[in-house]
């Protein structure tokens, strides 16, 4: 998008502009912007062929709306009103947006990203057959010992967390969640595993899978090597697209008497999606203010962790082992 110009740099008064902002927004409607952004969202817009502007073609509006951001329960319910000036100056077309509030925070643009993927893991064989109670339990333990492993390298990943949190808040947050998942949900671990004949010496003497190890020295290396942001875009997924799978899971009405219903409820419960609205609230504050070039790679790590959940899923589904 051009650099935007200021009213008066363009040869529009200043105060002519406010006044014909004010109208336009006093009446219910919103001047649209018509950046691509906008356009992707399907804001339409009509040619402004009010008096103001026909007298100085140096105004070129858009009116719309209001329009509303409709209701996702994925993302903040807004009430926004965009505003865009286009200004004819010597240099050509120049836009001013106005956007109140902010532009969408970069959660929404996660979400959008990665919802494909997310879809894909509840069509998947594992998936579906936790639904209907059908998952051979061979397969489901493949699960049971896989996540087991992964946890101990997650644990490490909220360490680096802690260390690297820029507030106090945070980094107490990430601490006790590590301690939480070391000292509790572990044990529960292993308490749940004994439900399938696996015993605690099984647990502690699996090794990671090929795509196990490749998804925790992914999220690791993002840790060392980038900024809080990156750690966390690369962390969300395992919190908020686990939500968002045992969400869908629990709208498809799982049979009576299933095996797997209690594993369904863990991942639905309050305490479990509290944990995801935190850490996308997290996301929200240190993104914010990013550049368009940051923005993309926080997209970028969130897409590829999805992708690995896909794939973990993959894993148990068919089993793997290291070659040679």
């Amino acid at each position: 998008m051009p650099r935007a110009t200021t009213p008066a740099a363009a040869g529009f008064p200043a105060a002519s502009l406010r006044s014909a902002l004010k109208e336009r927004v006093s009446k219910g409607g919103a001047l649209a912007d018509r950046s691509p952004h906008t356009a992707r969202r399907g804001w339409g817009g009509r040619e402004n062929t009010s008096r103001r502007s026909r007298d100085n073609p140096r105004l070129s509006a858009f009116i719309c709306g209001p329009f509303p951001t409709p209701y996702h329960p994925n993302r903040m319910d807004r009430r926004t009103v965009n505003i865009a000036v286009t200004v004819d100056t010597p240099h050509g077309l120049a836009v001013s947006p106005h956007n109140l509030p902010a532009k969408m925070n970069i959660t929404d643009q996660l979400f959008d990203a990665a919802k494909p993927i997310w879809d894909a893991q509840l069509k998947h064989p594992f998936v579906a057959g936790i639904v209907d109670g059908t998952l051979p339990v061979d397969r489901f333990k493949r699960w049971v010992r896989q996540d087991y492993v992964y946890l101990i390298e997650f644990s490490r990943l909220l360490a680096w967390a802690a260390a690297k949190a820029d507030r106090l808040e945070s980094m107490s947050w990430y601490a006790k969640i590590l301690d939480l998942t070391l000292n509790t949900e572990m044990a529960l671990h292993r308490s749940y595993a004994k439900q399938f004949a696996i015993s605690g010496k099984e647990l502690d003497a699996e090794t990671l899978w090929p795509t196990n190890r490749a998804y925790t020295d992914f999220l690791i290396r993002t840790a060392a090597d980038g900024d809080m942001a990156d750690l966390v875009a690369a962390l969300l997924p395992c919190a908020w697209g686990y939500v968002y799978v045992a969400q869908g899971m629990t709208a498809r009405n799982p049979s009576p008497g299933n095996p797997y219903a209690a594993w369904i409820s863990q991942y639905t419960s309050e305490e479990f999606v509290a944990v995801a609205e935190w850490l996308k609230a997290e996301m929200n504050r240190l993104a914010e203010g990013c550049s368009e070039k940051k923005c993309g790679r926080l997209v970028d790590l969130f897409v590829l962790s999805s992708r690995y959940e896909w794939q973990f899923w993959e894993m148990c589904w068919k089993g793997e082992a290291w070659k040679p």
